[in-house]
């Protein structure tokens, strides 16, 4: 079976590294955020579209980075110091009315000035780091999210792709333990050698092997996704279904339109943009550099475009393998529990149905991930040659 390659790849590309020890944080229920959703976050089960708040409040290195940030800029005590000079200001204007209606003028123009040099002055200073810090935060951000999400999205429909496997591999199992001891029985009989036994063995160990190297990667991934949404490596955490691929968001679907906001949104080009130019040799080397990016840009989101096309229509193509391969399964069902079929020969055709199956469910889950990937594509996350 090949399914097992696939998915050890899914975890020898995971960008976990399950050694790493990471801090626990303390953060508390948003504002904006009800009561039932802040508790669903925390319920044990990770779901599919609780993804990005999942990052936002409980992933360690997304905490991390909101916590360096806020160091780095000392954002908290420029807002506090903000404030407190708007209290100033607003006392020194009471002060000067109050001066201005005893008729003391001096003291009046005096409160005055300072008023209007604080605010012209110190508090539009203020203001405008505060503007800037909080524009280059939520930038900042913006980008840990773009990476860590669709990272997340990655892991989780790996791991539904290594449960999809599951059930083959154990009846794999099941099939070849029968089978050996078929082999040693009819040895006993006469009717088989040792070699066949020893042959029997073979496929029986191959087989254990291939089950436990599902079983590993399952693992594997369910500490990663546990790690990766606040939880340690031995968290007891249940891994939710995988949403169906949207259908309907494929006709919407135009690389020739949608190539306008995958360039607006990637970084490489924000980066390219934001690069001054000291001289005219710089300037053209700027230029070509950004046409360059976006015909990689350009090229890169038609292939993902080719791939969920594709995708598409092995899906459809599994579908109806399915279909047929279901009916076959029901008949032999039928014919196992009446005496018809023996149990080697049960086995074997239960076997044919769960390759199928696991084919529909791999071609179901790589579909979502096409579709996934254009669309993280539309808002800045591709990798470019």
């Amino acid at each position: 079976m090949k399914a097992g390659r696939k998915i050890a790849a899914i975890v020898l590309t995971s960008i976990i590294s399950m050694s790493a020890a990471y801090p626990s944080f303390a953060v508390e229920k948003p504002d904006d955020m009800d009561d039932t959703t802040w508790a669903r976050l925390q319920d044990g089960k990770i779901e599919y579209d609780e993804i990005e708040n999942l990052v936002i409040y409980f992933n360690p290195n997304y905490r991390q980075a909101v916590e360096y940030i806020d160091a780095s800029t000392d954002l908290e005590q420029m807002e506090r110091s903000a404030s407190d000079l708007k209290a100033e200001i607003k006392n020194l204007e009471k002060e000067a009315k109050f001066a201005e209606e005893e008729g003391d003028v001096f003291t009046s123009m005096y409160n005055t000035a300072i008023v209007n040099t604080l605010e012209k002055q110190v508090l539009k200073q203020y203001n405008s780091y505060i503007k800037v810090a909080n524009y280059q935060k939520r930038e900042a951000l913006k980008s840990a999210r773009k990476g860590l999400v669709p990272a997340i999205q990655q892991l989780m429909i790996g791991y539904h792709m290594a449960f999809a496997s599951q059930e083959l591999t154990n009846t794999a199992v099941e099939l070849a333990e029968a089978a050996y001891q078929s082999t040693i029985s009819q040895r006993n009989l006469g009717m088989a050698t040792d070699t066949q036994v020893q042959n029997a063995e073979k496929s029986l160990v191959a087989a254990r092997e291939q089950q436990q190297s599902v079983n590993n990667t399952l693992t594997n991934l369910h500490q990663n996704l546990s790690i990766m949404t606040g939880g340690a490596y031995d968290t007891s955490v249940e891994i939710g279904p995988i949403p169906a691929p949207d259908l309907g968001r494929i006709d919407t679907m135009n690389p020739d339109t949608d190539i306008k906001r995958a360039i607006a949104n990637n970084e490489e080009i924000k980066t390219l943009r934001q690069d001054s130019e000291a001289s005219q040799g710089l300037y053209e080397k700027k230029v070509r550099s950004l046409e360059e990016t976006k015909g990689k840009i350009k090229t890169e989101l038609e292939s993902l475009y080719q791939k969920v096309l594709e995708s598409k229509t092995s899906y459809e193509a599994a579908q109806t393998a399915l279909e047929g391969a279901a009916i076959t399964m029901n008949g032999n069902d039928l014919k196992y529990q009446m005496g018809m079929l023996g149990r080697l020969e049960y086995l074997q055709t239960k076997i044919a149905y769960l390759q199928q199956k696991m084919t529909y469910d791999m071609a179901v889950l790589s579909l979502k991930q096409a579709i996934e990937n254009y669309d993280w594509a539309l808002n800045g996350v591709m990798t470019l040659d």
